[in-house]
C-alpha cells in the first residue's frame, strides 16, 4: 500500500469509526465491493476495533460470502 491509500485508509476508518456498529459493517462491505477486500479489512484494522474486525471477517466468511467480492 503507497502513502496515499495509507492516507485514504485512514480517513475513512476516522469517519466509519463515529457510526453505529451495524452502519459500521455495511460501509466496510461496500468499500469491499468497490476497493476489494484487503483495502476494506486494512479500514477496519486502523478502526482499532477487534470485534468490527470480526464480524467483518464472520460475515465475508459466512457461506462463501467473500467469493462475490474482489482481492
Amino acid at each position: 500500500m503507497d502513502e496515499i491509500e495509507k492516507l485514504q485508509v485512514t480517513a475513512q476508518a476516522e469517519t466509519i469509526k463515529s457510526l453505529p456498529d451495524q452502519e459500521k459493517i455495511k460501509k466496510l462491505l461496500g468499500i469491499a465491493k468497490k476497493k476489494g477486500v484487503v483495502y476494506a479489512v486494512n479500514i477496519a484494522k486502523r478502526m482499532n476495533s477487534d470485534f468490527i474486525l470480526d464480524t467483518l471477517h464472520d460475515t465475508l466468511a459466512k457461506e462463501g460470502y467473500y467469493k462475490n467480492f474482489k482481492f
